[in-house]
């Protein structure tokens, strides 16, 4: 993470384009557990049995969170390729044109 930080805080824009993807990625990663969490209540009280609601119950919530940091990750990683790729360290004003179009 200070790696990335570190890549985002040399730039304004730049910081805001990092900015905007790691909220993006945390709201979904948060709507994502929130979910599974809320569906293994009634699976647990009901003790409902079959292909989702096994999966549900037998749900592993430390390899889980390996994962959202694997999707941090790549997240971050996916940034820096769009950032380099869309060449926006050589105009900034075009991030900010495009995305207003």
């Amino acid at each position: 993470m200070r790696l990335a930080y570190a890549w985002a805080f040399l730039n304004p824009v730049r910081k805001i384009y990092y900015n905007l993807t790691v909220t993006l990625i945390s709201v979904l990663v948060k709507f994502a557990i929130g979910g599974l969490e809320v569906l293994q209540v009634p699976s647990r009280a009901l003790n409902l049995n079959g292909g989702l609601w096994d999966w549900l119950n037998g749900l592993n919530f430390e390899t889980t969170g390996f994962g959202i940091v694997a999707i941090f990750v790549t997240a971050w990683v996916g940034s820096v390729l769009v950032w380099k790729h869309k060449n926006y360290d050589q105009d900034p004003l075009l991030f900010v044109t495009t995305q207003a179009s």
